[in-house]
């Protein structure tokens, strides 16, 4: 089960995004703008990020994203966008600003889940940490006798 941050003004869009992704076995936080997703994605550290683009307030999902990539911490995690907008312009404003993916809405969830798994599954594997180097003590067997 993977952690996704799920960052929509339209409290509707919210529920139903995240009922989708639920549905497919992952856990969801929720912000419902780009101030409140970059606070969430910095204290929670997602594994995947699904973004609106035309988010109210004073950054839009292109600001969330250039400042998810700026992020040494939060560079690699997998941005998809979603946005009422599918012009080629709007696409290739997602991918400048580092987006993964660009979903446009409506959507189906198979699509929506589908996009979640492949940019999960790319994902590098968490490291390991490396194991403590315990001495180890040589017995030497009791004289019989």
């Amino acid at each position: 089960m993977a952690t996704l941050l799920v960052v929509e003004d339209d409290a509707d869009n919210s529920v139903l995004i995240c009922s989708v992704l639920r549905r497919a076995g992952h856990q969801t936080l929720t912000a419902p703008d780009g101030p409140g997703a970059l606070t969430a994605a910095r204290s929670w550290a997602p594994d995947l990020i699904v973004l609106d683009v035309s988010l109210a307030g004073p950054l839009t999902g292109l600001d969330v994203c250039r400042a998810v990539r700026g992020d040494p911490k939060l560079a690699g995690v997998p941005v998809i966008m979603l946005s009422g907008w599918a012009f080629d312009s709007d696409i290739e404003a997602g991918q400048s600003a580092g987006a993964d993916a660009y979903l446009s809405k409506p959507f189906s969830p198979s699509a929506l889940t589908g996009l979640v798994e492949e940019h999960l599954a790319r994902r590098p594997a968490p490291a390991q940490p490396e194991a403590e180097a315990v001495p180890v003590r040589r017995v030497a067997p009791k004289p019989q006798g």
